[in-house]
């Protein structure tokens, strides 16, 4: 086997690593919803509130980590980014109020999470031109499995212990993961002729590895652009809904916590079934043809949440809407 070829491995094993790390915590914040609501007897719009901050916070921050890539490279901003995530976990031992809250969780976790996608994707595709879907579907796969283990983890610590010492685990594992796995992220892969794994796209004209790309401003310019970002706000939209409130709308319903956080982990365990296939699937049906599909199923599975009444039909939904939810999340270039 290559040293390219062995290395463009590692880049991929990496990134899948961050990806579980990352979003299996991010999607913990549904158990956790439900501590500071008993904890401080806060109503559920304040608590979502935080990871409204959170989420807007990533999206306008992930704009200036792209910039800092550019000129870093990805493992100095992953270092950077896991500390800042660590230290805003690790001050949510201290909440007392809901903007510490905000400030702790919904900014500062926050500028670290937003270097996840920009950091794992970009690198990916600057190490693949033909598979480069796939590859970045293996990638978000990562994000399934850590959605699947890390809620069953966490409501395991929350057995034992409290919420605050959770807060402080979540901090100290994952800013040691992550600076463990930033010396193996390399953004430019070394020349090489193996077209599958070139940086630069072959001679062969009429493929999808011959496609050029646009700057910022030319994209800009187009309606294209503004309808894709239009359609993700509004997919994104409802993706976060459901993973902040299922475990709530579980417990709701009548499950007893450990079983509401199984609901979540089974999601996660099929969503990478669906990140996998339908970054297979982009390439060979194309980005457009791949969204109009994933938006389709979702939009039918949103429209099933709402009238399930009995908390066992959410393991029939939770499979489903997670082979959706995977498909939305592909990132399809």
């Amino acid at each position: 086997m290559s040293t390219r070829r062995s290395q463009s491995y590692v880049i991929v094993g990496t990134c899948f690593s961050i990806q579980v790390v990352y979003v299996g915590i991010l999607f913990t914040f549904g158990l956790l919803f439900l501590e500071f609501e008993q904890a401080f007897g806060w109503n559920r719009t304040t608590i979502s509130g935080a990871f409204s901050v959170f989420l807007l916070t990533t999206g306008f921050v992930g704009v200036v980590i792209g910039k800092l890539n550019d000129r870093f490279g990805p493992s100095r901003i992953m270092i950077a980014g896991a500390v800042i995530h660590g230290i805003g976990y690790a001050l949510m031992y201290l909440i007392q109020a809901p903007w510490q809250l905000y400030l702790f969780y919904g900014v500062l976790a926050a500028v670290g999470f937003s270097t996840h996608d920009v950091l794992t994707l970009s690198t990916v595709a600057r190490w693949f031109t033909t598979q480069r879907n796939l590859m970045s579907g293996i990638v978000k796969a990562g994000a399934g499995v850590g959605q699947f283990i890390t809620p069953v983890l966490l409501a395991s610590v929350l057995a034992v212990y409290d919420w605050r010492t959770a807060c402080l685990f979540i901090s100290i594992a994952s800013t040691f993961a992550l600076v463990f796995l930033a010396p193996f992220l390399r953004r430019d892969p070394p020349s090489a002729p193996n077209p599958t794994l070139s940086n630069e796209p072959p001679a062969t004209s009429g493929t999808a590895s011959s496609e050029t790309g646009m700057t910022l401003r030319d994209a800009a310019a187009t309606p294209n652009f503004w309808i894709f970002c239009a359609g993700q706000f509004l997919v994104f939209f409802c993706l976060m809904a459901i993973m902040v409130h299922i475990v709530p709308h579980a417990r709701d319903l009548g499950f007893a916590p450990g079983r509401a956080a199984q609901v979540l982990a089974a999601i996660g365990g099929a969503s990478i079934v669906g990140r996998i296939v339908m970054g297979g699937l982009g390439d060979r049906l194309g980005g457009k043809r791949a969204l109009t599909i994933s938006y389709t199923l979702l939009a039918g599975t949103l429209i099933w949440v709402l009238f399930i009444e009995n908390p066992w039909i959410l393991f029939l939904f939770a499979p489903i809407y997670g082979f959706t939810h995977g498909i939305n999340l592909a990132r399809l270039p």
